[in-house]
């Protein structure tokens, strides 16, 4: 928790690992996404998964740009 930079962890949505991160300066986002291994049989199955941090990661929406190699 002493850290002096930014950090983002992304990990599987399960109570102990919100215990573990269960602190007032840390930031915990619930995602679902797709869940490839479980796609072979059952089409569209969604995982639970955390996004954790020491910052508010929806200020820097649609505030930068994507990077590209290829000039516009």
């Amino acid at each position: 928790m002493g850290i002096k930079g930014k950090f983002l962890v992304s990990y599987n949505d399960c109570p102990e690992i919100r215990e573990i991160w269960d602190d007032p300066n840390i930031n915990i986002e619930e995602i679902s996404r797709l869940n490839n291994l479980a796609q072979r049989y059952e089409g569209g199955c969604q995982y639970a998964e955390l996004l954790i941090s020491n910052y508010d990661t929806t200020q820097r929406v649609g505030t930068i740009d994507q990077l590209s190699f290829f000039p516009a």
